[in-house]
């Protein structure tokens, strides 16, 4: 048996090694050593130490890099991996000699920590033509059947599920290796299940083909309860077309009562009484035969944008939009009732903003300002909260005068004795240093003074101010200190300042979260990790700990009241030692026991949902709620890239979306597909990327540049050195784009790539909003706006769950649409946008046209022959002698993602020759064998 084997794990070609070596290094005395310094060393030192042993992959055998490419093989090993932390009590002896007792065990050995690996001989291949992906979920499926087959009492290591995981060597004479080890079959029974995905938004495809598709596998003779599902789901994707269509379905005795039947249902649908899901329509019918179907492994390369009947809702004219926008603002600050407004990006909604402050704020002449007056008849006071304070100085340059930027003290404080102490110790100033007590500058500073500056109607500041306490100096000050509210009316007098509107610009929906291990101070949380990583639910753990909870969390408390009362010290070197004394540091707070507590206490399960296990951790992610000095304070939220799920379950208050049309002069181009970090960490691909992207900028004359910050092996900024490489003049990454109008006079706008986080932030983005979420994915059909109303559909891979979805839409896609919009698509130049990611950009991008990314001068140069030999002497008029002899498995993937690589046989002068090619153009190869007379050709995929 043949294992793929590294030296160290960062390695990045693996080399193939018998099992049978790598098992008598294991009994040799090679790692003696090292394995009883690990053995012997604290958690921490023993990671560390770890790094330096070799490992295996016993699961697969890669060539060429160590990547789990086309071309790497199963080898059928389903390996396991049993810690003894996560099993006291229980004696592994006797679990190992069970396990060499099996005929199905390849090997088996005592990890560094006298845990157990061990590996189970199957028959876990590759199906013909099957995806990297599906594979990785058959694998999960296969281990799952061998874990029930096993039956041992015992917790697993469950990251032995990923098929590509490494196994650390370890130092065991004892170690057991069966060369005959008899393969357990469950390939046939690791089946993968394609997820169903439920279309909730404009960027999903389901075309009335696909729904009349599947009403043909669903049965016409359902009682009423059942049709009731189906009508309301053909409702919610076709609306009125649906009546007739479900009419010509359905056989009823009365079809009077049915046409009454589908306009009530359609009624309730229209009114939101009643919603319905396309996953009720596909699930019926696989039932009765449906069955999905989806292009998988290498042929989802070749897939094109297709048309597809789905339209969007339609756009608006800028004029009309800016008309609607306006309307909206005003009816905000007339009624007091708060709204979210989402207009496209690039539409102008803060020039129209501002215009409807200044008009708001000039001197009381007609009724309709009067009614906006307050109070004592005083202008309204309007603080406008913007993501940072570049954007809010923009603000205060389009705005003029009459507008207060307020700034933190990092920023302000005029004691440079203060901000040189507090930088060294890496504490942040509390508040009661600024006090006239104990600083020399008081009664001057620039920080505090800005607060008393209360003839300023409107001031701009930072979202932070949002979710913050608020500074004691929030009212200004008064003698020295600060000014109280005066509560006989429950309101600051005339010469407090209050905002009596707050305004929102860009996304403010800020998600946290913590987490505890094995290691938390809490002992109730140790226990219920401990228990729930044995398979417990949390639940049952939580109540059967109940009473440790409250204990811990008691203890919690105390010590969150002794932190609150360090923050009244006055002295900063006073400060500074209690704040570092062990007294303060002991019982941390941890959101993770405060949701526990909750839960015990109220038994409510709705505290539980924001916890969730990632990475042998007990996390707890939440949304950051609005300071309650803001709670009741009107608000006017402006974002041109939000989910409207996400603010109704966060924000809670009314959505409306405001599509804009694009210039008709501005044209957007996406490619077919994504240029990601890794793509541009290959110093081929880069160099070639380089030279294309020479050729495109050379037929401009102002480029701008969007793309990733960092990217492997590139020092400093990516976008500035790509910017530096062709010749653009504008240049910013992703994740520092919102609001800039660098880019408006350009007349190319290159956006490299596309925003993309972890996908365990996602998932704690979208448990902060919704609870509970899936990660599970599958490849599906999403729609493109076109220009000129021809829509395509890309084939995306996405998240089945809706929730994961609309996390990834509001805090990831949106930045990309972000990024597309700095080119002003609606009232800037006329100029070219090219979009190098494949990813549908939803209903408020009118895309142009779809291009294919130029690839490797080689590769071109091969594709326009139409076919090479893959031989090293015609590889070599392409590619470098080197590569071709050094790396040519890696190579031969390579050439292949781009041109399919086939076998091809024909006889020439009576003898049989078998051949292998890379072709892109069949006709030119066939041409080709017929000038040197060959006859009886054949050709099949490789």
């Amino acid at each position: 048996m043949i294992v793929t084997h590294l030296d160290h794990p960062g390695d990045s070609y693996a080399v193939h090694k018998p099992l049978s070596e790598v098992i008598e290094q294991i009994k040799g005395e090679s790692l003696k050593a090292l394995v009883s310094q690990i053995k012997h060393s604290g958690d921490d030192h023993a990671a560390e130490l770890k790094k330096q042993l070799p490992l295996m992959i016993p699961t697969l055998r890669f060539y060429g890099k160590n990547a789990f490419g086309d071309n790497a093989e199963p080898t059928g090993i389903i390996q396991f991996d049993i810690d003894t932390k996560d099993n006291p009590g229980i004696d592994l002896d006797v679990v190992q000699t069970k396990i060499k007792s099996l005929t199905e065990t390849a090997y088996c050995f005592k990890s560094p920590r006298n845990g157990l690996k061990f590996g189970i001989m199957t028959d876990f291949c590759r199906n013909d033509d099957e995806s990297n992906e599906i594979v990785k979920h058959r694998y999960k499926v296969a281990y799952e059947l061998v874990v029930n087959w096993l039956q041992l009492s015992v917790k697993f290591d469950d990251c032995m599920q990923h098929i590509k995981y490494g196994c650390f060597l370890s130092h065991d004479a004892t170690a057991f290796y069966n060369p005959d080890a008899a393969p357990l079959a469950v390939n046939d029974r690791a089946v993968y299940t394609q997820p169903e995905i439920i279309a909730t938004d404009s960027t999903e495809v389901i075309t009335a083909e696909f729904i009349r598709e599947l009403l043909t596998y669903i049965p016409t003779t359902m009682n009423w309860d059942e049709r009731r599902g189906v009508n309301f789901a053909v409702f919610q994707h076709l609306g009125y077309d649906g009546i007739e269509l479900l009419k010509s379905h359905w056989c009823v005795e009365s079809p009077s009562k049915l046409d009454s039947d589908l306009h009530s249902q359609l009624n309730a649908i229209s009114r939101g009484n009643a919603g319905g899901h396309i996953g009720t329509l596909i699930n019926i019918a696989k039932q009765h035969g449906y069955q999905t179907k989806q292009v998988t492994g290498r042929a989802r390369r070749k897939l094109k944008p297709k048309p597809t009947d789905y339209q969007f809702a339609p756009m608006v004219d800028h004029d009309k939009a800016m008309e609607e926008l306006r309307e909206l603002v005003s009816e905000f600050f007339e009624t007091k009732q708060s709204k979210f407004i989402n207009v496209s990006t690039g539409s102008g909604k803060t020039t129209e903003v501002i215009k409807t402050i200044k008009n708001l704020l000039k001197p009381n002449e007609t009724p309709k300002h009067r009614r906006l007056s307050i109070g004592d008849r005083r202008k309204p006071r309007i603080l406008i909260l913007v993501p940072d304070h570049k954007l809010a100085e923009q603000y205060k340059s389009d705005f003029g005068s009459g507008i207060l930027h307020l700034k933190g003290r990092d920023r302000l404080c005029d004691n440079p004795l203060n901000l040189e102490y507090f930088r060294k110790t890496k504490i942040d100033i509390p508040a009661n240093i600024c006090s006239h007590h104990s600083c020399h500058m008081y009664g001057t500073c620039s920080y505090i003074e800005q607060f008393n500056k209360v003839h300023y109607s409107v001031r701009v500041m930072t979202h932070a101010e949002l979710y913050n306490m608020p500074s004691r100096f929030q009212y200004g000050t008064l003698r020295g200190e600060p000014r109280k509210i005066d509560r006989q009316n429950g309101k600051a007098g005339k010469h407090y300042w209050q905002p009596d509107y707050v305004i929102v610009d860009e996304n403010c929906i800020h998600t946290s979260s913590d987490f505890e291990a094995l290691d938390s101070d809490y002992s109730s949380v140790r226990n219920i990790l401990n228990d729930v990583l044995g398979g417990e639910s949390l639940s049952e753990s939580a109540l059967r700990n109940k009473q440790e909870i409250v204990s811990d969390y008691q203890q919690m408390k105390a010590g969150n009241e002794k932190r609150t009362q360090a923050q009244y010290m006055t002295d900063r070197k006073a400060y500074v030692r209690g704040i570092k004394k062990k007294s303060l540091k002991e019982n941390p707070d941890s959101p993770v026991l405060r949701q526990l507590y909750k839960f015990v206490e109220s038994e409510n399960e709705t505290y539980l949902s924001r916890l969730y296990i990632h990475n042998k951790q007990l996390w707890c992610s939440w949304s950051k709620s609005i300071n309650s000095k803001y709670r009741n304070v009107p608000k006017l939220f402006l974002d041109a890239t939000a989910s409207q799920s996400v603010v109704k379950s966060v924000l809670k208050t009314e959505f409306h979306k405001i599509p804009v049309k694009q210039n008709p002069d501005i044209n957007v181009f996406q490619c077919n597909s994504t240029v990601t970090k890794k793509a541009l960490s290959d110093s081929e691909f880069l160099t070639a990327f380089v030279k294309s992207l020479q050729s495109m900028c050379s037929k401009y004359q102002n480029v701008g540049i969007i793309s990733y910050m960092k990217v492997p092996d590139i020092e400093g900024n990516f976008s500035q050195w790509l910017a530096e490489q062709v010749g653009a003049n504008t240049f910013t990454h992703f994740g520092s784009l919102r609001g800039i109008n660098d880019f408006e006079n350009c007349d190319c706008v290159l956006v490299i790539g596309r925003h993309l986080y972890d996908e365990s932030e996602i998932l704690k983005n979208s448990i902060a909003v919704f609870g509970q979420s899936d990660t599970d994915k599958t490849y599906f059909d999403r729609a493109v706006r076109m220009k000129g109303g021809n829509n395509l559909s890309v084939n995306n891979r996405v998240y089945t769950d809706f929730r994961m979805r609309e996390a990834k839409r509001h805090f990831v896609e949106s930045e990309t649409i972000q990024a597309v919009g700095r080119a002003r698509l609606i009232h800037g130049k006329a100029k070219d946008v090219f979009i190098f990611s494949n990813e549908s950009l939803g209903s408020d991008i009118e895309v142009t046209g779809f291009f294919d990314l130029d690839s490797d001068p080689a590769i071109q140069a091969i594709q326009e022959k139409g076919f090479c030999k893959n031989r090293n002497k015609e590889l070599q008029e392409y590619f470098s002698t080197s590569r071709v002899r050094n790396n040519r498995d890696e190579l031969v993937s390579y050439i292949a993602k781009s041109i399919p690589l086939y076998v091809v046989e024909y006889k020439k002068n009576y003898k049989q020759v078998t051949a292998q090619y890379f072709i892109s153009d069949e006709s030119k190869l066939l041409a080709h064998l017929e000038g040197i007379n060959a006859m009886s050709v054949t050709i099949t995929p490789a």
